[in-house]
């Protein structure tokens, strides 16, 4: 694979969104692939009880991990990688 073509995969990696809502339906997160928030909802009725407070903690924490995770992989995937940086990425030992 050529350094650009290689870029482009990276960039295109990063790129990639994941979005995560919390148990109580809540709050929903969306992050980039390089694990930057790029947006979250609110429903309305959510109290005053500090629910809120623990459902976007949730939703921030899941979509994060599920970006982290999914960007590792993909990376792992890339052509031209050396076996211990793949293992890495994929969690191996």
């Amino acid at each position: 694979m050529a350094v650009d073509d290689q870029s482009r995969a990276i960039q295109e990696i990063l790129s990639r969104t994941y979005e995560a809502t919390s148990s109580d339906g809540h709050v929903t997160v969306r992050v980039i692939g390089d694990a930057k928030v790029s947006s979250a909802t609110i429903c309305d009725s959510v109290g005053d009880d500090g629910s809120l407070s623990a459902a976007a903690t949730e939703a921030v924490r899941s979509s994060l991990h599920e970006a982290r995770v999914e960007t590792a992989r993909a990376m792992a995937d890339l052509p031209g990688l050396n076996p211990q940086l793949r293992a890495l990425l994929r969690g191996e030992s």
